[in-house]
């Protein structure tokens, strides 16, 4: 009697099982590119949660400029190719969409970064409604950035602020142009792959209260994809870390290695939560700045916590940075970057400049901002 209700419980447990998983389709994607041999890689646009169940990077030889994937997908996708010679990077592409069935692309190794051809439905709704409503904002973000290098070479790299305020107001009226014609977008293409893939590019590093709207917009099939659920849980955690909540605390290492509980606001006015790590240029490229402010601005009530993602071979490297640029103020070790992974940072540097409650006040604020801002508030 129980080896046959055992049975029974997992017959239909299976059969549960059979019929709440989303069936595979296969997919051939048949590429030409213009070098002989070599390797070529499909790779994800963002990280294993987007695509479960499947291999992560596949990959497969490239004879006399021909190469063929062969694969299994739950639902249309979004990769870049990346081509080898000799174990070396020297071409990746544009982003593009991965569809069920047969499928053509062409790369051109010389044209780095460039959506290479392709043709499936996504990549012709891509070219034919998607582009023409967003590519208004687009271009014009390309405007400001050109605007940005021209007076980087009159200014000598040092902008004047009110120059820079104006620019970064012009990215923010673009930023809002933008989430206006996406969100247009999904109320009438509520079941479009190309603009949930787009709306992930768009809002994984940010929050805005339109977001919200746009994630709930997108259609009862498309909700129930692996991808959805994954954007609605990381548009939900970069709301908790946004301007206004509480920065959440941690157990990381002190320089020690000793466990402690980071970051403690609650003894400076302002506190600087800076994320960083000992090989990242751009990290340290700040550290000369931020050492002035926190020498002109410690005793008057302005903090820094750094919060470094190093792994455990790197602590001798991370240990070294901090003593070769006199870093005074506090620093942790976030040992693999586990916390950070949690509130979903994965660009550095970040920062997070909070008030001794703890409140974000802001979230990757320049530097030349920060200045301006204890300027004001330690008159």
């Amino acid at each position: 009697m129980f080896k046959r209700t055992v049975y029974i419980t997992v017959f239909l447990f299976s059969i549960n099982w059979a019929f709440t998983q989303t069936p595979f389709s296969a997919y051939t994607l048949s590429g030409t590119v213009n070098i002989d041999s070599g390797e070529v890689r499909l790779i994800p646009v963002d990280d294993q949660e987007y695509y479960p169940n499947i291999k992560i990077i596949d990959e497969t030889k490239i004879v006399k400029g021909i190469f063929c994937f062969r694969n299994q997908i739950l639902y249309p996708s979004a990769y870049r190719l990346g081509v080898f010679s000799n174990s070396s990077l020297i071409y990746m592409s544009g982003l593009f969409f991965l569809d069920t069935g047969k499928q053509v692309i062409t790369c051109n190794v010389d044209s780095i970064w460039k959506t290479p051809e392709i043709d499936n439905r996504l990549m012709s709704e891509l070219k034919n409604e998607f582009n023409p409503v967003m590519n208004t904002e687009s271009t014009r973000f390309g405007f400001i950035e050109k605007l940005q290098d021209s007076l980087n070479l009159v200014y000598n790299n040092k902008i004047p602020s009110e120059y820079l305020l104006k620019i970064k107001t012009l990215r923010n009226q673009l930023r809002i142009s933008k989430h206006n014609a996406l969100l247009n977008y999904v109320k009438v293409n509520s079941n479009s792959f190309v603009a949930l893939w787009s709306f992930l590019q768009m809002s994984n590093d940010s929050y805005d209260t339109i977001y919200d709207t746009i994630i709930a917009g997108f259609s009862v099939d498309l909700q129930k994809t692996h991808t959805w659920k994954r954007l609605r849980e990381i548009i939900s955690i970069n709301k908790s870390i946004s301007p206004g909540c509480i920065f959440p605390a941690s157990t990381l290492l002190d320089k020690d290695l000793k466990k402690v509980v980071v970051p403690n606001v609650a003894d400076s006015k302002y506190t600087l939560i800076d994320f960083w790590f000992s090989n990242c240029n751009p990290c340290i490229a700040q550290f000369p700045e931020l050492t002035l402010l926190f020498r002109e601005y410690y005793r008057r009530g302005f903090n820094i916590t750094g919060i470094s993602i190093d792994n455990k071979n790197n602590i001798p490297h991370w240990e070294n940075i901090i003593k070769a640029y006199k870093l005074r103020w506090g620093q942790y070790l976030d040992l693999n970057g586990e916390f950070a992974k949690k509130i979903n940072i994965h660009k550095y540097p970040t920062n997070f400049l909070v008030n001794s409650k703890g409140e974000i006040l802001a979230k990757d604020i320049e530097l030349w901002e920060l200045k301006e801002f204890l300027e004001a508030n330690f008159k």
